[in-house]
């Protein structure tokens, strides 16, 4: 059971390797570094007032520095119904659109963020695209 755990962990958060050389150390490009800033995205949220899932948003590795972010979420006929283009501004959706809740199902999201890594040795893009459902 452990080894199947070990390996479920590492498909989902990525495996991040240093190596070492007499006299330094080897850097791995930012490309193949991608996995230390992991996106965690959900795949559903309830935005009920319980306190518990009531906003759709990101989960960052927090040793990473968000330097730009944009999310947009779609509805299912395509139409635009949250725009976050601003790290600072608050990167998740509450459910609502004009002040109105929306409907329960399912909407689209695209993310492009890019972020600093750990040691700021780099910055690298992770964009993101997929479905997530809203349940009422």
């Amino acid at each position: 059971m452990l080894n199947k755990l070990f390996i479920l962990f590492i498909c989902l958060f990525g495996l991040s390797l240093s190596s070492f050389a007499q006299g330094g150390n080897d850097r791995i490009p930012p490309e193949d570094r991608i996995n230390e800033c992991v996106l965690f995205i959900p795949n559903a949220f309830t935005p009920n007032g319980d306190g518990i899932n009531d906003r759709f948003g990101i989960k960052v590795n927090p040793n990473c520095f968000m330097v730009s972010f944009n999310m947009k979420i779609f509805d299912r006929w395509g139409r635009m119904i949250f725009d976050a283009d601003d790290y600072r501004e608050p990167y998740w959706w509450d459910g609502n659109f004009d002040g109105n809740r929306m409907k329960e199902g399912t909407y689209t999201y695209h993310i492009i963020a890019e972020f600093e890594l750990p040691d700021r040795s780099d910055r690298v893009e992770i964009r993101r695209q997929g479905f997530f459902t809203l349940i009422r």
